[in-house]
């Protein structure tokens, strides 16, 4: 990159900026296409290649085994939760039940019926 000062009045100078064989818009300082530490390595050890397609394949695999237990996990819970649910359900409606013979037997009263 070529910085130039041109000066445009006594008090004022801007600064422009021109880039040699391309245009780069950039919103971003970190999203820059140049390599501040050179280009990457290409000469790397056949070791750490595979050590790494090996840590690949090891976690991929322990994410399938660690989503299936999960799920298995999950069934159960939800069969219980699905009881719960159905006891509180079932506990409700008897309280509503409870609630709308006493409110029945209250206007009863009020009103002066007779059993």
């Amino acid at each position: 990159a070529v910085v130039s000062t041109q000066s445009t009045g006594p008090s004022e100078s801007r600064r422009s900026v021109s880039y040699s064989n391309r245009n780069i818009m950039v919103f971003f300082k970190e999203w820059k296409t140049t390599f501040p530490h050179g280009p990457p390595k290409t000469n790397i050890s056949p070791l750490i290649k595979t050590g790494r397609y090996f840590f690949l394949i090891a976690g991929v695999v322990y994410g399938y085994n660690r989503f299936n237990t999960l799920a298995k996990n999950e069934v159960a819970i939800k069969v219980h939760e699905d009881e719960v649910r159905r006891q509180f359900a079932e506990r409700q409606k008897a309280k509503k039940i409870a609630a709308g013979e006493a409110e029945m037997n209250q206007l009863a009263v009020d009103i002066g019926v007779k059993k």
